[in-house]
């Protein structure tokens, strides 16, 4: 991208996070990256080369045994070497030698000329592989990592081939009929774990614009034990669906700006004997406006997405500057030859902040574009804000930026656009379950309870007395009307007795009745209450208003709540009120 026309143009945001120490200048060294890579391989490369050392000792003893077999094998030099190196603390070799020394007619049979001549290959090979130097990691061009590899992985089957043959002749366990023809067709992959985290590491380096992602892609897709440390240095190719493209690799992308993160990627790279990748990115713009990811893909914690990889989030980073405020998007790592300045006079309401115009219209800028412009603050000459509004390109960028971190937030199980389905599927039909539940039972409540009270009214009408209130001893009984005088001609008119029901003055629940609809309930859980056969009565008529207790006797299916007269200085008694509670005495 070419460079902004004027020099002196500086991001005011930029400033901000340099003057919070966030943006000092790092130097990264591939080598020192390098060193972390190899360093947890340590212990590993210490035990391998310990037991060739042992293996090679245990070849020159066997040799040596051989050796004397054989008519001046009885030497001081042969015995030394023979019996171990602290022959000479214990015993006098010379006289020792002279002793056994025996004529060339009863020599002891020696070793098959065959047998020897591999022992003597496999020790030759050892003591090449041992008097070399080895250094831990051999870096090299990123490019160059596939013919690197090959040369490192040729030796090191030749040298697993010599460490077979000595461990089997160690054992006096080589069959000539079986083992030459599999010895020669073993290869680097019947290494052991510890063996390919001892042989030296093959690092490729560079930077990712100048990496040949075809000649790497194939690399991975052989398996062979390599790494590749790239640098990303500025927004560009997105490498981070290596993972997706190469399941079975360790992937991790990182930050100088996040140094424990980079160091436990590293190391936890150095461990694994898988091919493996890591993208560092060396400006820590790239992070703080979540350009570039930050996550570690390890297959060997497991077989699913959710245990290989671990996310490292990060909220969007927000600073302030002289009254202002701005959230860092990735245009603030690849703003140049992409903002034009806008003078005061030629502000807008249609100028939003850039990280407002994504939130806005992140799914409209590609093909329904907003009237509004986005902008973002410089300083001028003087250090005072101005707003320069963004191209469409740099639009365009942060947007594809933006939808790379929510493809990765959902491959981590962060935002799962299949998940939050499936969720709402499940509450969805949970709701609707319930819903039936209530329903039904609310039905079979309403039928059960019509039930019980046409059985009670038959039960009243069919007896010659009311039924006894059953547990409600709050609630007052109906005061009998005042017996009057007939005249004679009623007197005998009057064969059968007549029920004369009077409004009374306080009120009451003919509790009997009630279906248990709870209606009442809902009104004034503290008015009315349920008895021990869950029918209502009232509890306390003070708990309440009057126009609760009209309200909740209009409301009632079976009209069993009788409402008297209000209480003296009840506001609720309107007019209105006292009409209603007329016709529910």
């Amino acid at each position: 991208m070419s460079a902004p026309a004027n020099d002196g143009i500086r991001l005011a945001a930029v400033e901000a996070l340099r003057a919070q120490g966030k943006l000092s200048p790092s130097i990264v060294a591939g080598a020192s990256l390098a060193s972390l890579i190899a360093g947890p391989r340590k212990d590993a490369r210490d035990d391998f080369f310990a037991s060739l050392r042992h293996l090679r000792e245990r070849m020159r003893e066997i040799l040596a045994v051989d050796d004397s077999h054989a008519p001046a094998g009885v030497l001081p030099q042969f015995l030394s070497s023979a019996m171990g190196a602290e022959t000479d603390v214990f015993f006098d070799t010379g006289a020792l030698a002279q002793a056994l020394h025996r004529p060339a007619s009863k020599a002891a049979k020696r070793m098959d000329p065959v047998r020897r001549q591999r022992i003597e290959s496999s020790l030759s090979v050892l003591d090449e592989f041992l008097s070399a130097e080895h250094s831990p990691y051999q870096l090299v061009p990123a490019d160059g990592v596939p013919e690197a590899a090959q040369l490192v992985l040729d030796r090191f089957t030749r040298l697993l081939r010599a460490i077979r043959t000595a461990r089997l002749e160690s054992e006096n366990a080589f069959d000539p009929a079986i083992h030459p023809e599999r010895l020669a067709r073993l290869q680097w992959r019947s290494a052991t774990a510890d063996e390919l985290r001892a042989m030296p590491m093959v690092i490729g380096a560079g930077d990712v614009p100048e990496v040949s992602l075809s000649a790497m892609s194939q690399a991975l897709q052989a398996g062979l034990p390599v790494q590749y440390l790239l640098l990303r240095r500025s927004i560009g190719v997105d490498l981070g669906y290596i993972a997706v493209a190469h399941r079975e690799c360790f992937v991790m992308e990182s930050s100088v700006a996040c140094e424990d993160h980079l160091t436990a990627g590293l190391c936890a790279m150095g461990e694994t004997v898988r091919p493996a990748v890591a993208i560092i990115a060396t400006d820590p713009l790239l992070y703080f406006s979540r350009a570039h990811p930050i996550y570690v893909y390890n297959p060997d914690k497991g077989d699913t997405w959710a245990e290989r990889l671990t996310w490292h989030a990060a909220d969007p980073v927000e600073v302030r500057f002289l009254g202002k405020s701005e959230t860092i998007t990735p245009a603030h790592a690849a703003w140049h030859g992409h903002l034009t300045p806008v003078p005061p006079d030629g502000w807008s309401e249609n100028q939003i902040p850039l990280s407002e115009y994504l939130d806005r219209f992140l799914d409209q800028v590609k093909d329904q574009p907003s009237k509004a412009v986005p902008y973002l603050w410089l300083l001028d000459a003087a250090g005072q804000p101005q707003r320069a509004t963004v191209s469409r390109e740099l639009t365009m960028i942060c947007r594809d930026r933006r939808m790379a971190w929510r493809f990765f937030e959902e491959l981590a199980g962060i935002g799962n656009s299949h998940v939050e389905a499936a969720l709402a599927a499940a509450r969805e039909e949970m709701d609707e379950q319930l819903a039936a539940r209530e329903a039904a039972a609310a039905e079979s409540g309403k039928t059960e309870g019509a039930a019980i009270a046409v059985r009670r009214v038959v039960a009243v009408l069919t007896s010659s007395s009311r039924p006894a209130f059953s547990g409600n001893s709050a609630a007052p009984k109906p005061v009998p009307p005042p017996a009057v005088a007939a005249p004679p001609a009623a007197q005998a008119a009057a064969t059968t007795p007549q029920v004369v029901v009077e409004a009374a003055a306080d009120a009451y629940i003919d509790s009997f009745l009630c279906t248990s609809c709870n209606d009442c309930m809902k009104v004034n859980p503290r008015m009315f209450q349920y008895n021990a056969e869950k029918q209502a009565y009232l509890a306390d008529a003070s708990a309440g208003t009057y126009a609760e207790l009209v309200k909740a006797a209009e409301g009632c299916p079976a009209h069993c709540i009788h409402v008297g007269m209000p209480r003296p200085g009840d506001a609720t008694a309107t007019s209105a009120v006292l009409a209603k509670a007329a016709k529910l005495r």
